[in-house]
């Protein structure tokens, strides 16, 4: 459901993660592909580059595919 540039998330469990906010990036995500079956997900990450905070947009899809 992620994908980093950074190395330390890969494979990590993702589902209490919390953007630069504080915000619960997961469990958003999760509620509006449950509740919505789309929609967007406004949140804040850190900039590889600059280090900063940047605001970012992430639109989500609930897929047909289960694991």
């Amino acid at each position: 459901m992620l994908a980093s540039a950074n190395p330390k998330l890969i494979g990590k469990p993702m589902m209490n993660f919390k953007d630069g906010d504080g915000k619960l990036l997961t469990k958003e995500m999760l509620q509006i592909a449950k509740k919505k079956g789309s929609g967007w997900v406004e949140y804040r990450w850190p900039n590889p580059i600059t280090r900063t905070l940047d605001q970012k947009s992430t639109y989500i899809k609930k897929s047909a595919i289960t694991f």
